[in-house]
């Protein structure tokens, strides 16, 4: 099967839900990766093969932190001149080959303007959105992402999102479109013999830890609180956004919270190796309400107990492997308590092991590929 995919995020920016389903398709499948431009990460051009794979570079509107760049995007004709030279740039990068093309799926809604024109001129190519996360609620979210998102969700003839929370905020008119495909964890990975890190060869234990990006969802203060009350080791790790530079720096006066940079994701289990509990310390947000956390299939594939506030009050069906807590007191509490009486770690294995991303790869292609033949089929009932 061809198939192009629109993205927010580049292929080798972090392990995430697309990179992770798209890796397992068959083989015999070609994918073309369009990736956004990005000031810290590198930008190619030209295609890199990633097996099945291959990646390629076009600038597109996209959420910055800049004032000067948010305020010229602001402006419906700047956007309009930078929708029309990336559709530009789309057409002679990938001319004559979209007649090809099986299935588009887009997980950036600022590439509607051009599938709506692909759309117009190859009619039997379906169109899925993966709305992975709810567009409107990243913090410094313009207000014109609305009308991109409604345009791609109009756009679409499938909607699949990880979990059923998701559907909160696709209006009601949509929501017939709706097809859920859990998020997942490579559950091998989890289960090879781990060497311990250097960096925590020297911190002696009980260690609680998270390992994820950190940014406006992160529960600084909770942090601060729990160090302070349990006299545990915490030890954070991943990519932290400029906005929050600051909070963490701050958060690690505390001699008793680590933080570490980023780590690959192959490196993962030999960082849990280590942890005695794992937690997910979010803030309710407008984001976080409608998430559905990979770490928390990761923390269990590893075996590890995990505490989490109660950012969606619809995770409560994990509430048999994961403590989901409501307040600092209680967080700070059920850590306590799984620290002297952890859930199994069988249990846990087997808990993740559900969410295994090559049954949640081959579930999202086959139903894509049902997609595509639906559509061909009914464009041949009407010729």
């Amino acid at each position: 099967m061809n198939i192009i995919w629109f993205s927010e995020i580049k292929w080798d920016y972090l392990k995430t839900r697309k990179q992770q389903i798209l890796s397992r398709f068959p083989e015999s499948s070609s994918i073309y990766f369009f990736e956004p431009i990005s000031k810290a990460l590198p930008n190619h051009y030209s295609s890199r093969n990633f097996d099945h794979v291959k990646a390629v570079t076009i600038p597109q509107i996209r959420t910055v932190s800049g004032v000067i760049i948010n305020t010229l995007l602001s402006f419906s004709f700047i956007r309009t001149i930078i929708n029309a030279l990336a559709g530009l740039w789309f057409k002679i990068y990938f001319s004559g080959k979209v007649d090809t093309t099986d299935i588009i799926i887009t997980s950036n809604v600022f590439w509607a303007k051009t599938i709506r024109r692909l759309k117009e001129n190859n009619p039997n190519i379906p169109i899925i959105y993966d709305c992975n996360d709810n567009p409107l609620a990243f913090p410094g979210s313009p207000e014109y992402t609305e009308y991109y998102f409604l345009e791609t969700l109009n756009l679409a003839d499938k909607i699949i999102i990880p979990h059923t929370s998701y559907i909160n905020f696709i209006p009601e008119n949509f929501r017939s479109k709706v097809a859920i495909i859990a998020n997942g964890v490579d559950y091998e990975l989890f289960q090879k013999s781990v060497i311990t890190p250097q960096t925590l060869k020297k911190i002696k234990k009980p260690i609680i830890m998270y390992i994820g990006a950190i940014s406006d969802w992160f529960d600084f203060q909770i942090i601060r609180n729990a160090a302070e009350n349990t006299g545990y080791n915490f030890v954070l790790i991943g990519p932290v956004s400029l906005s929050m530079k600051a909070e963490i720096n701050l958060l690690t006066v505390n001699e008793r919270i680590t933080y570490l940079d980023s780590i690959a994701h192959e490196q993962i289990p030999n960082y849990l190796s280590k942890a005695d509990l794992c937690i997910i310390p979010f803030v309710k947000n407008k984001l976080t309400e409608s998430v559905l956390p990979n770490k928390m299939f990761e923390y269990a594939a590893a075996g590890k107990t995990c505490v989490m506030t109660n950012f969606n009050s619809y995770l409560d069906e994990f509430s048999n492997f994961v403590s989901i807590t409501s307040n600092k007191d209680k967080f700070i509490k059920e850590i306590n308590n799984q620290i002297k009486n952890p859930r199994p770690s069988i249990l846990l294995r087997e808990f993740g092991k559900k969410f295994d991303w090559r049954m949640i790869s081959a579930q999202y292609y086959n139903l894509i590929k049902d997609a595509a033949r639906i559509n061909k089929n009914n464009l041949s009932d009407l010729e």
